[in-house]
C-alpha cells in the first residue's frame, strides 16, 4: 500500500493479508466466577464479532462479561471478565471504578474501549503478539483507561504504557484505578503511568524534546470535526515514524468528524478500515449464573465499530491547507 491510501478491509478471510487487521472468533468464553464475585450483580455481556459474522443466543460466549458492586456508595465499580487466550488462566479480571457523570467525557468505561480491549487480547494471544511486546505505549483520551490497563496486563508486555486525558480529574482516577489492578498487571510494575495531554497544544511547536512512542491507542477521540487537526497534531508530535496508531470508534454516521480525520491520516501514512460489530447483553435477573436457562438474557443490541490501524511514514508528504 502507499502512502495515501485507505484500505477498507471486510472483516473475515479477505482481511487477513493486511497487517494486523482482525481477528478470530473466541476458542473460550468467560466463565460465570460466582466465588469470587459473590458481592457483585451481572450486569452485561459483550462480544466482538467480524462485520460479516453472526451472533450467538448462547448466554455464555461472551468475550466479556461485566459485574457491578452495588454494595459501594458514591462511586460505581465495575469488574470486567475477559475471556483471553493471551492469559495463561484464559482470564483476564479488571477493577473499575467509574466517576460521576458530571465529571463529563470520560467518566465511564465507553462501548468503543471493551471493543478494544477485546481485540487487543485477541490479537496478543496470536502472531501479533510481537507488534505489542517491548513497545512504548501512549493512550490518548483514554478516561479512566481500560485500554491501558489491559494492553498493560499482557503476558508480551509493552515496555512502557502512559494513559493520557486532558482531565487531571481523569487522570489520577486512573491511578487510583492503577492501584486497583496491581497483581494484574504486576510485571509492569512502575512502568504505567498517567499523564495530562492537550492536544491543543499540539498545534503549536512544543519546546524542548518529546518523547515518541510506537503504538498510540485510542478509543472513541473522534467526534468532533476539529480533531482532524487537534488530533492529527498530537499524533504528528508523539507518534514515532514506522508507528502504529490503533483506534477503535462508532463510525461516521454516529461520529461526526471521522471522515474528515481519516482524510488527514491518509496524507501521511497508510491507513486500514475494519469493520466490526459489538453485541451487548444485559439480564434482567443479574444475581443468578449465566448459565442458568433462567439467566433472562435481553436480545443483544448491536453497536457498529470501526477499526482503524494507521502506520504513519517516515517522511510525511506536507498536508494542504
Amino acid at each position: 500500500m502507499e502512502v495515501g491510501e485507505t484500505r477498507r478491509c471486510r472483516s473475515g478471510h479477505g482481511a487477513a493479508k493486511v497487517d494486523v487487521p482482525t481477528r478470530t472468533s473466541p476458542k473460550t468464553s468467560v466463565p460465570y466466577l460466582a466465588q469470587q464475585c459473590s458481592e457483585w450483580t451481572t450486569h452485561a455481556g459483550f462480544r466482538l464479532l467480524n462485520a460479516n459474522e453472526r451472533g450467538t443466543r448462547d448466554p455464555t460466549a461472551h468475550d466479556v462479561t461485566v459485574y457491578v458492586d452495588e454494595s459501594t456508595k458514591g462511586e460505581r465499580l465495575k469488574r470486567f471478565v475477559f475471556a483471553s487466550p493471551a492469559h495463561r488462566s484464559g482470564t483476564l479480571v479488571l477493577d473499575i471504578c467509574e466517576l460521576d457523570e458530571n465529571i463529563g467525557y470520560g467518566h465511564e468505561v465507553w462501548r468503543s474501549a471493551v471493543a478494544l480491549s477485546i481485540w487487543m487480547l485477541e490479537m496478543a494471544s496470536g502472531d501479533a503478539a510481537l507488534f505489542l511486546g517491548n513497545q512504548d505505549v501512549l493512550e490518548l483520551g483514554s478516561g479512566i483507561g481500560l485500554p491501558s490497563l489491559v494492553i498493560a496486563s499482557l503476558p508480551s508486555a509493552p515496555r512502557r504504557v502512559e494513559a493520557s486525558d486532558l482531565s487531571s480529574t481523569l487522570t489520577s482516577q486512573f491511578e487510583r484505578n492503577l492501584k486497583r489492578n496491581e497483581k494484574a498487571i504486576r510485571q509492569m510494575c512502575g512502568c504505567v503511568h498517567s499523564r495530562v495531554i492537550n492536544w491543543d497544544e499540539c498545534l503549536s511547536p512544543l519546546r524542548g524534546d518529546v518523547e515518541g512512542v510506537d503504538i498510540i491507542l485510542g478509543a472513541d477521540i473522534v467526534y468532533n470535526p476539529a480533531h482532524a487537526k487537534t488530533l492529527i497534531a498530537a499524533l504528528e508530535t508523539y507518534l514515532n515514524p514506522g508507528g502504529k496508531f490503533i483506534l477503535m470508534n462508532p463510525p461516521e454516521k454516529k461520529r461526526k468528524g471521522l471522515d474528515a480525520f481519516l482524510q488527514e491520516l491518509h496524507k501521511r501514512g497508510v491507513v486500514t478500515v475494519v469493520s466490526f460489530k459489538l453485541l451487548e447483553s444485559h439480564f434482567r435477573c443479574w444475581s443468578l449464573p449465566l448459565h442458568q436457562s433462567n439467566a433472562g438474557e435481553i436480545p443483544s443490541t448491536i453497536h457498529n465499530m470501526d477499526l482503524i490501524i494507521f502506520t504513519k511514514a517516515f517522511l510525511c508528504l506536507p498536508s494542504s491547507s
